[in-house]
């Protein structure tokens, strides 16, 4: 697999919210394991390059998550558990923030990358496990949801290709704290 692989599904027809998500996991999972999987010590230039394509996809991941998917899942999960994925979510940015513009030489850098992805798996485990089922057996509209996700990480991609390379931009405080209407999902009736 090489760092390409975070894209392959990128362009696929609308699924529904639950599996875009569930799409971004996977995404990033099978990035987290190339990570882990390369050769040589600390912060290799291959390394650094799979550790900007994970901060690029996580950010979009938590961008639509925010923007779209949890405003639309406050109305049928308990605030509690949407404000823990927030929290993740933060603490994942917060990391970010401090990988993007680190150096090579920089011997935190494969620690920070360790607690990320710790971090990001974890928080994935707990959204499969309490938050996409209760969602999915909810009376949202998940087509409709799903549609949007895709067109605003399609818009997000689109705005990363414009920046380049990560090193030396801020995408999270870029990006972070642009606010847009929540979510047209509504409950089916």
């Amino acid at each position: 697999m090489d760092k390409n692989h975070a894209n392959d599904t990128a362009e696929q027809p609308a699924g529904d919210a639950i599996s875009v998500l569930c799409d971004d996991h996977n995404r990033l999972r099978g990035l987290f394991k190339y990570f882990g999987q390369l050769k040589g010590d600390g912060a290799t230039t291959e390394r650094m390059n799979v550790a900007e394509e994970i901060c690029k996809e996580l950010l979009i991941h938590t961008i639509i998550e925010e923007e779209l998917f949890y405003p639309a899942a406050r109305e049928v999960v308990t605030d509690e558990l949407i404000d823990e994925a927030q929290v993740e979510h933060d603490a994942a940015k917060h990391l970010m923030q401090q990988l993007i513009p680190m150096r090579q030489d920089n011997s935190h850098f494969c620690a920070k990358m360790a607690v990320l992805r710790e971090s990001v798996k974890h928080h994935m485990e707990e959204e499969e496990e309490y938050v996409f089922p209760k969602v999915k057996s909810s009376r949202l509209d998940l087509a409709m949801l799903g549609k949007e996700l895709l067109q605003r990480r399609t818009e997000l991609r689109d705005e990363l290709k414009t920046v380049g390379n990560l090193v030396g931009f801020q995408p999270v405080k870029h990006f972070v704290g642009k606010q847009r209407g929540g979510s047209a999902a509504r409950i089916n009736k």
